[in-house]
């Protein structure tokens, strides 16, 4: 990244969390089923880049 570069996390198409300049980035508590996951390279509110979107899907395990 170059200043003032940043990393902005989508999922499911929508802003998540706040962008940063390090690049790992956590969910925490995504609903179960599919999504999908891109990063942008912001300047401002100007998109330098994006990534392929990647779909996953969340499954919760219940353990009696």
């Amino acid at each position: 990244l170059q200043a003032p570069h940043l990393l902005r996390l989508l999922l499911d198409g929508q802003p998540y969390g706040q962008p940063g300049n390090v690049p790992t980035l956590q969910l925490v508590n995504i609903d179960r089923g599919e999504h999908s996951l891109a990063v942008q390279v912001i300047d401002g509110k100007k998109v330098v880049q994006q990534s392929p979107a990647v779909t996953f899907s969340v499954q919760r395990v219940h353990k009696p």
